[in-house]
């Protein structure tokens, strides 16, 4: 399976766990820079969270409630299974 394209950009740290990420992919379509509000997932630790795109550059933000629950009524199912490809690629590199 070809993984999908990626686009480098400027770094930006997990909210949660701090991973600093440099590049995303989309999750249909062509690779672009992320725009403000556009969802994030951490490659680390699999939690969501929101591009903030302005004037001094691009970061990562948590979700707002609100936010949180529309991002798991729409992309549950998908968030789950790239959570458990995460933890099963942490079990094989142990």
């Amino acid at each position: 399976m070809p993984l999908p394209p990626s686009n480098r950009m400027q770094p930006s740290t997990c909210p949660v766990c701090g991973y600093v990420m440099d590049a995303n992919a989309p999750s249909e379509g062509e690779a672009r820079e992320p725009k403000d509000g556009d969802l994030a997932l951490c490659m680390r630790c699999g939690e969501p969270a929101i591009f903030v795109v302005g004037a001094l550059g691009t970061s990562l933000r948590p979700p707002t409630d609100q936010e949180r629950e529309k991002v798991m009524l729409e992309w549950g199912q998908e968030i789950a299974a790239y959570r458990n490809a995460i933890a099963q690629a942490k079990r094989m590199l142990n």
